[in-house]
Formats: C-alpha cells, structure tokens, sequence
C-alpha cells in the first residue's frame, strides 16, 4: 500500500497539470547537476538528456559539444553520439544568461555539437561515426539551434543497436535518424561524411522527420565500389507499411557531393516528401544520376513528392544524366513555382530527366506548373535535353517557361524520349539552343512531329504550327527584364507581349484562384498568360528590396535599396520621438527610373533618447505617397552614474561606451584573470561617446574599467 500512494498520487499530479515541465542547463566546462539556474549548470550534454523526462526543455549555451557516451550496444571508441530522448526538447544559441527561450540568439551564439572526439582536425578517420542519433523519438523531441558536423560513418564493422534499433556505422555521419518523428530547427548540418553507405549528413529510414529553417551544407557519401556511396546529404527511404513523410520548409542545401546517384538527396521507396521553400545550390553526383536529387520507387512502393518554391541552380551531374533531379520510376510529383538555373549533366537533362519502365506504374497526373527553365545544359553528343529530358513518362508542363537552355545534341529545351506522353499547355519556349537539331523540343518518337505531345496554347520557337490550338510559333516573347538577378526576370511586358491574354484558362485547373510566382493573379484580364508569370500593368511606381537604420558611433544611418522605379520623384525620410509625431529629417531626389537597382542613404547625427523611429516615404511626379514600415532604433539610454558599452557583444574591432555626468581620463580592458591586456588614455565630458580600438583582442569575455577623479565604473562585455 505504501508503495501504491505515493504513485497515486503522481498520477494525480500529472493529470491535474501540477508537475510542470523541468528546464535544465548546459554550458561548456559546467559542474553542476544542470538543475534551477545556469549558475548550476551541467557540462555533459548527454548526462543531462538521460535524466530529463518527457517535456523537458534543455538550453545549452555556446560552445563546442563533444559526444563522451557510446551510443546503445556500442563498442568501439567512435560510437559515442549524441542520443535524443522522446518527448526532450534540446535548445541551443544561449549566451548562458538567458531567463527566456526568446533571447537566444543560434545565429550570434554558436552552438556546435562535433564528432572530432580526438581533436584532430586534419585526420577524420577517428571521429564519431554519428554525431546525432535519433531513434523512435515521437514528434515532441526537438533538437533547435546548433551545428552538427564531422561526424564520419566509415564504419566496416558491422552495425550497433540503439533501441532495438539497428545503426549502421556506414551512413548519416550528421544525423542518424530511425523510425524518428522528431522536429529538427535552426541547424547548420555540415561537414560530415559517409563512406560505403548513404546519407554524408542525414539518414533517415523510415520516419516523419520535419527538418525547418536549416542548412544542410558540404556533406559527402563516398564508396570504392557498388551502389552506396549516394546522397551527400539526406538519405530518405520508408518501408512497406511505414511511410516516410519527412517534411523540409525554408532550407538551404548546398555543396554536398556524392559519388554516386543524388549528389544531395537520394529518395528511396515508400516515401511521401514535402518541399516548401528549399534552396538547391551547387551539389554534385561525380559518378551517378541526380545532381541534387534521385528518386525512385517501385510498382507496389510509389513515391509521391511535393515541390514548392523550390529553387535548384547550379547542380551537376559529371557523369550522367539530370543536373539538377533525376526522376526514377514509380514516382508521382508536382511542381509549384520551381526555378531550375544553370544546372548541367555530362549526359542528357541539363535540369530534368523524367522516366518510366514499361512495367512501372502509371503515375497520378505528374504536374509541373510556374516554373522556369533557364541556363541548363546537356554537354553529351549522343543525349539531348537541355533543360528536360523525358523517356516514358506522363507529365504536364503548364504555364512554364524556357529560356536560354543548350543541348550539345537534340532538344534544346526538351528531348520527348520513346514511350513518352507529354503535354505542354500556357508555356513560352524561347532562345534555347541545340547544336543539332530541335532548338526548342525534338521528338525522338517520331522527328519533327508532335506524336505524343500535346502542344497548345504555348509560344515556341519552331515546334508546332502557328495558330494551330493557340499556339504562337516564332515569336519574341518581348520579356520585360532579362536580368537573372532581377525581381522582374522573365515577366512579359504587358503592352508589346504576344503572349499576353493568349493562354486557355482551362489548362490552369485552379487559375482562379491561384498566384502567379510574383504573388500575382494568375488570371489578369480575364484570359491567362503564357509562361509562369502573368503580366499586370497595375504595378508599384517602386519595388523597394530593403530598408533598414542602424546605430553606429551614436549616429543612425539609413538605408534602402530599389529594384525598379517608375514615375518616381523623391523619397522624404522622417523623425519622431514618440512614433505619432513626425518632423522631416532630409529629402532625397529619385536616382532615376527603370528596371535597375539604386542605392539610397541618409544620417541622422542627433537621434532622440531612449529611441527614434523613423519613417520612409515616396513621392510620385504625380504627388502621390506611399509611406513604408516606421523603424524604430535603440539609442543609449544616459542617466546618472550610468555607462553603456554597445554594441554589446562586439562583433568588430570597435568598443564604443557612453558616459553620463562623469569624467573619466584612464580606461582598462582586464580579462577573466584580471590581467590588463589594453590600457588608453581617454578624455570624457558629459553624455559623451568614445570609441576604443580593441584590434588583436581574441574572442571572450572582458570587463571596461574607467577611472578618472576619484571616480570607477566597470562594465561587462564581450567580443566575438
């Protein structure tokens, strides 16, 4: 009995709400237990996950982190890992004086966790096989704000068990993740590196990982022979009955190379991805297929995968086909606002191939729609493709458009292969270039035909017939801005466009309700457009790309940047101490008009105490205003007996400091020992600022002693 009431009466606790979730502590060369405060933190990241409890939050303050506890069954030395726990939420980015969540800063305060467990950074042959391990974690485990790197999954000797899970030691050397739902945030997932396996950065089989805000950056999976050694980056496969649903939103992959297929991603059967707002830079595949991504699936495993605002540029594939994607069998896809920019293969599809077996399954309406083709390349004689080569496969390409592309054989934008079904509805195909023939689509079914493809309602250059089912054939487009780098890239000029009001609607199922990839209706004018951006004479006079104040050396510098101007006069930048009341700081003339960035600038050189906000505004020929966001900037806030060091942490050589009401002719700079490693000879009045040169002071914590007439302040700070 007396051993069932005190359970009672935690069950008791636990439903009425009375246990409240525990947050511990971590910082670098901490004593503590990790209980209460940061004053009592723990310096074992692992020990302190191994005794939080579902619900617990973990901060852990910058430094470097490395694993000591040898993960599940493991052996050897380079087992060691950091293992989550269901239910923990791991935050990094601390200072370490923190009493809330939100003021950390990931960005400023690096958190690393680093399989360098010998510290030997020229040899990686003895670093942690993984540095991250997650294993049967429900969607409540958290790991925020840190760098992940060297983990090294090289590992010839069999696997470990975690969980009565199985590890291989040969693949995810970042992150190994099985049958984990966790929520991955804020991370930098860099140099790690697998050999004879797959996955250099995450290994993910199954799961319903979420991975958000997130860089996946010069990850490496290599093999001496045979078919591992793909995906640089993330591994991604499910299993019969356990799909794998990972989700990423705003992340950056870029740099990771693999040797063979799927330079960054490799996605294996029974998966179900979603892409929103990912960035695919400069991956390679030096042996494989896929220079950023891989996919295939089976009959009885289809793949289905989601691409949203997703930009690949400058992905390779050396040696084979489809620079950017390389699109297996059995795998059901859609394309929203895609961007593929300058991405090459050695072979064919210098951005796209898509492919389907004669036995594989018949895909789910493959949609590919708002998406831009330009600058990719298919270097090989004997293949052709330059942006899209498809062999067997169904697909629809709707509202896309294709430009400047090169095909070192057939195809300049797309080679329609044997067994295909294309149809290519609303798209602009303009400027590509085919060293042999077909500069815009060559159609290996049957040369110079359509068999097979349905073209209507599209701009070309040769294919097709002109004003047969809509579609406009030897035409310029007449593209409004042909800058790569301009927001204005590849929009049609409304007024001259032969591709304007020349679509069908009824090719964009959902048109109206849709946007274009400018945030535009989709339909303006009644009648859709050609291509993926619809043309809207009703535009801002100005595109303003960046506006922001900042405090520096007691002055408030202003800054803003245009995209395009159109009618504009001048800019007026106000001041106001309270943010209701507004007095004119400067006017500034317009730079000029048309679709070319402009730099503007402006000082204010006597900000108000303790803020000032600011307010753009734009004024047309025509006197018409538009007024931007008000910023507000933090000025020193000088009272008796007060100094105030800022920017605090400093980031530059620079450590400025306020007075108030005293004078000062000596300041120190004393580190952690109390030794004196700067001294200058300073002359202060009232409210006054002065600057010190602080060149040569490595990164740590110091304290500003200021002395002068009987009088001492001092003052923490840091520099970075």
């Amino acid at each position: 009995m007396r051993k069932i009431l005190p359970f009672f009466i935690t069950c008791l606790l636990l439903i009425s709400g009375q246990i409240k979730a525990e947050i511990w502590y971590v910082s670098p060369g901490g004593s503590g237990n990790g209980k209460t405060s940061w004053a009592n933190a723990s310096g074992n990241l692992q020990n302190v996950i191994d005794a939080a409890q579902s619900g617990d939050e973990i901060w852990v303050a910058q430094g470097t982190y490395i694993p000591t506890i040898k993960a599940g069954n493991g052996t050897e030395d380079r087992d060691v890992s950091f293992v989550l726990k269901s239910g923990v939420a791991i935050y990094g980015g601390f200072f370490g004086n923190e009493a809330t969540r939100a003021a950390r800063n990931p960005t400023l305060y690096l958190t690393t966790l680093n399989g360098d467990i010998n510290n030997t950074p020229t040899d990686n042959t003895d670093d942690a096989y993984h540095v991250v391990i997650s294993v049967a974690n429900n969607s409540d485990t958290i790991l925020d704000g840190f760098t992940i790197e060297k983990g090294h999954a090289n590992g010839t000797t069999g696997n470990i068990t975690v969980s009565s899970t199985v590890v291989p030691r040969n693949s995810g050397g970042g992150i190994m993740s099985r049958s984990s739902d966790a929520k991955f945030a804020n991370l930098i997932i860099q140099k790690n590196f697998c050999y004879g396996g797959n996955g250099g950065g995450v290994y993910s089989s199954p799961g319903n990982l979420t991975i958000a805000n997130t860089k996946i950056l010069q990850n490496e999976s290599s093999v001496a022979t045979g078919g591992n050694g793909t995906s640089g980056a993330i591994w991604i496969s499910g299993a019969s009955g356990s799909i794998n649903k990972m989700t990423l939103t705003d992340v950056t992959i870029s740099n990771n190379t693999a040797k063979n297929n799927g330079g960054a991603i490799y996605i294996n059967t029974y998966s179900n991805i979603t892409f929103n707002n990912v960035i695919f830079e400069n991956n390679t595949t030096t042996a494989g297929l896929g220079g950023a991504i891989y996919i295939t699936g089976l009959a009885t495993a289809i793949n289905n995968v989601d691409f949203s605002k997703v930009v690949f540029k400058g992905n390779t594939a050396t040696a084979g086909s489809g620079g950017a994607i390389y699109m297996g069998a059995n795998s059901n896809y859609v394309f929203n606002d895609a961007s593929f920019i300058k991405n090459e293969a050695r072979l064919s599809a210098g951005a796209l191939f898509l492919l389907k077996g004669a036995t594989d399954a018949a895909l789910t309406n493959p949609l590919i729609r708002n998406t831009i083709f330009y600058g990719n390349k298919a270097q090989n004689t004997a293949n052709g493709g330059g942006a899209a080569a498809i062999s067997g496969a169904n697909t629809n390409l709707v509202n896309c458009t294709f430009y400047e592309n090169y095909a070192k054989f057939r195809g300049g934008a797309i080679n329609v292969y044997s067994g295909a079904s294309v149809a290519i509805y609303n798209s602009i195909l303009f400027a590509n270039v085919a060293d042999d023939t077909g500069v815009d689509i060559y159609n290996t079914i049957a040369a110079g035909t359509l068999t097979n493809i349905d073209l209507k309602n599209s701009l070309t250059q040769v294919a097709g017939t002109n004003a047969l089912n809509g579609n406009v054939v030897g035409a310029n487009p007449n593209f409004f801005n042909l800058d790569e780098n301009h927001p204005f890239f590849l929009q049609l000029d409304y007024t001259t466009s032969p591709a304007v009001n020349t679509g069908l609607n009824a090719h964009f199922t959902d048109a109206l309700t849709s946007k274009d990839r400018a945030g535009y209706d989709r339909i303006y004018g009644g009648t859709i457009d050609m291509g993926a951006y619809e043309s809207n004479p009703v535009v801002l006079p100005v595109t303003l790309d960046r506006y922001e104040a900042k405090l520096l050396d007691g002055v408030v510098k202003l800054t803003w940047t245009t995209l395009s101007e159109r009618h504009n006069d001048y800019f007026l930048i106000e001041k106001s101490a309270d943010g209701k009341t507004f007095e004119t700081l400067q006017k500034i003339p317009a730079k000029g008009n048309g679709a070319s960035t402009q730099l503007y600038t402006a000082q204010d050189t006597k900000p108000y105490s303790p803020y000032t906000y600011y307010q753009l505004k734009q004024v047309d020929l025509d006197g018409t205003t538009k007024n931007y966001d008000v910023l507000r900037v933090k000025t020193p806030i000088l009272t008796s007996n007060k100094v105030n060091v800022y920017p605090n942490p400093v980031t530059a050589n620079q450590l400025n400091f306020a007075t108030a009401n005293k004078s000062f002719t000596n300041a120190k700079i004393v580190n952690l020992y109390g030794q004196v490693v700067k001294e200058f000879t300073i002359n202060t009045q009232n409210n006054s600022s002065v600057a010190l040169d602080i060149t040569g002071l490595s990164p740590n914590i110091y304290f500003l002693q200021l002395l002068g007439n009987s009088q001492k302040e001092t003052v923490k700070f840091q520099k970075l």
